[in-house]
C-alpha cells in the first residue's frame, strides 16, 4: 500500500464512527438476542457471517461498510475482520445454568460430536463434566470465549473452532511464547466486561435490555417472549455443585463481578430515569420512550 494512500486509509479509520460487536457466547441465548438487535441497523451494515468458518476470505477494507459484527468469534477475534473501533456487548449467565445448558443440548441433538458417546454412557450431568472428551464443553467456558484473540490466548480457540477452522485460520494464529492460565483469563475477561459498551445478564433478560436500551439511546423494546432455553429445574447435588465450582471457579467469579457492576449500572439508569418522571404511573418502558425521545432530539 503507496504510503499516501496508507496515511488517507488511516486518517479515514480514525474518523469513522466505532463498530458494535456481540460477542456470542454458546447458550447464552444469543440467537434470541441477535434478532432484537438486529432491528436497530440497517441490514446492508451488520456483517452477515456469525462463524469463523462462514467469514472464507477475510476483507478488511470491504468490511469497513458494516457498522454491527455478531456472533461466535470470541472477545478478541473480530479485530481481524474491521480496522474501526470496536464497542463491545455480551451476555453472561450463571455458571451452572450454562454448564446445565450445554449438558441438555448434548443429550438433546444427535449431530453434536459426543452426543453418542453421552448417549452409551448413560451419563450424568457430574460425569459429564468430568469426563476428558466432554469436561471443556462446561468448563469456564465465558472466560475462555471472552479471553480469545489471536494474540495474546489463541489456546482458548478450542472452545468454539472447529478442527476444519483452526486449519483455515492458522495463518492468523499467532504462536504463543507460553499458553496463559485461566487466572490471567479471568483477568482479561473482567477488563473485557469492564470496558463493554453494553452487558447483559440471562437470568435478568428483561432488565438487561432496558439498561441496552437506555445506554444505546433505543426507544424500549418492552417485555421478552419467553427464551429458547431448556434448563433443568432440579438443585444440583452436592456432589455435582462440588465439580461445577471445581472446573467453574474462574467463570464463577467472572458472573460474581459482573453481577456487582451489572446493580451498580442499573442503579445509575433508575436515578437518570426517575429524573424524567412526571407521574406515578409511569413505567421504566414509558421513563425510556422520553430518554429515547431527548435522545433523538438532540442528534
Amino acid at each position: 500500500m503507496k504510503g499516501w494512500f496508507k496515511r488517507l486509509f488511516q486518517s479515514n479509520k480514525k474518523a469513522a464512527k466505532p463498530v458494535y460487536y456481540f460477542t456470542h457466547i454458546p447458550k447464552t441465548a444469543g440467537t434470541s438476542f441477535i434478532v432484537l438487535l438486529d432491528r436497530f441497523f440497517d441490514a446492508n451494515t451488520i456483517y452477515p457471517y456469525q462463524l469463523w468458518r462462514e467469514a472464507k476470505d477475510i476483507d478488511v477494507e470491504n468490511n469497513q461498510r458494516y457498522d454491527l459484527f455478531r456472533g461466535h468469534f470470541g472477545g478478541g477475534g473480530v479485530t481481524v475482520l474491521t480496522d474501526r473501533d470496536i464497542e463491545y456487548l455480551t451476555i453472561l449467565r450463571t455458571p451452572a445454568s450454562l454448564a446445565l445448558s450445554t449438558y441438555e443440548f448434548v443429550k438433546r441433538e444427535s449431530n453434536t460430536k459426543v452426543h453418542q458417546l453421552v448417549k452409551e454412557k448413560n451419563m450424568s450431568f457430574a460425569q459429564f463434566m468430568q469426563h476428558p472428551m466432554t469436561a471443556p464443553l462446561v468448563k469456564n467456558r465465558m472466560i475462555r470465549n471472552i479471553s480469545f484473540d489471536f494474540v495474546e490466548d489463541p489456546a482458548a480457540q478450542e472452545v468454539f473452532l472447529s478442527a476444519e477452522t483452526i486449519e483455515y485460520l492458522q495463518s492468523i494464529i499467532e504462536k504463543q511464547r507460553a499458553p496463559i492460565s485461566d487466572f490471567e483469563r479471568l483477568r482479561r475477561a473482567q477488563k473485557f466486561i469492564g470496558s463493554s459498551c453494553w452487558f447483559g445478564l440471562l437470568e435478568r433478560f428483561d432488565d438487561s435490555m432496558q439498561l441496552l436500551c437506555y445506554t444505546m439511546g433505543w426507544p424500549p423494546i418492552g417485555a421478552s417472549q419467553k427464551l429458547n432455553t431448556h434448563d433443568r429445574k432440579q438443585k444440583l447435588s452436592s456432589q455435582e455443585q462440588s465439580v461445577l465450582e471445581q472446573a467453574n471457579a474462574e467463570d464463577l467469579s467472572l458472573y460474581q463481578y459482573a453481577s456487582g457492576l451489572f446493580e451498580h449500572k442499573l442503579d445509575d439508569m433508575s436515578q437518570q430515569l426517575e429524573a424524567l418522571r412526571t407521574s406515578p404511573d409511569q413505567t421504566v418502558d414509558d421513563l425510556l420512550d422520553i430518554h429515547y425521545q431527548q435522545q433523538q432530539a438532540v442528534k
